[in-house]
């Protein structure tokens, strides 16, 4: 590792790069021709897929979300400044695309609603895949449920 100062570094690259890559995806399932519900879908199963698959690199954006180190200010091999807040990043994509599914069906409640289903969507697939990962049909299919009640029926007003 001549390239970079130290282990720390080498690893902060592979975590850039890979949460680049992944959101470079999911901004394309935001972008494409599609309902807004069924967007979220391809949204949660790309997230699902990536928690899946590169579960080191997904613990540890939830680690340094939960120690709130996931805002500090890093800087890559190229000088180039960055927000490490891929969690975030991802919230407001998921709160986005709730809100618009929201907007297509009817549906008026307040923005902290989005907010938790947003939360709830996120941290339910860190969950799943963790302590379920055989069952990821089943895990899908009951985060599609989730979408489709809670973004048909009415919630109440806070």
């Amino acid at each position: 590792y001549n390239y970079y100062s130290d282990k720390s570094k080498i690893f902060d690259a592979l975590f850039t790069h890979t949460l680049d890559e992944l959101m470079t995806e999911l901004e394309a399932i935001v972008n494409a021709e599609a309902s807004p519900k069924e967007k979220i879908y391809r949204y949660l199963e790309k997230t699902y897929e990536a928690a899946e698959s590169k579960r080191g690199i997904w613990d540890e954006v939830y680690r340094r979300n939960l120690t709130r180190t996931i805002a500090e200010r890093h800087q890559d091999a190229r000088g180039k400044v960055f927000q490490l807040d891929p969690q975030a990043r991802s919230f407001k994509t998921m709160q986005r695309l709730i809100a618009q599914a929201k907007e297509a069906e009817g549906l008026h409640y307040p923005p902290a609603m989005e907010q938790r289903l947003a939360r709830l969507l996120l941290d339910a697939i860190a969950s799943m895949t963790a302590f379920a990962p055989q069952e990821k049909k089943q895990n899908l299919r009951f985060l599609r449920k989730i979408v489709d009640v809670l973004l048909t029926a009415p919630c109440e007003s806070e």
